[in-house]
């Protein structure tokens, strides 16, 4: 398992919700990314400049997608 992949599986499976948004912010400060959240869970937006709507209806489980 890649470094990321184990890394957002940390995210994933924090508790604590505000201690996971932290962990986020800082992966995506380090690695110039805009992953956000999706019931619990990192997600990558298609679009991340879009709407709200446009976001969430195209954004992808990273944790799924990753090798």
């Amino acid at each position: 398992m890649n470094e990321l992949k184990k890394l957002v599986y940390m995210i994933n499976h924090e508790e604590n919700f505000e201690r996971a948004q932290g962990m986020l912010k800082m992966l995506n400060a380090i690695c110039g990314t805009r992953y956000g959240f999706l019931s619990g869970r990192v997600v990558r937006f298609e679009n991340p400049d879009g709407s709200v709507a446009e976001r969430f209806k195209h954004c992808h489980d990273l944790y799924v997608e990753l090798d």
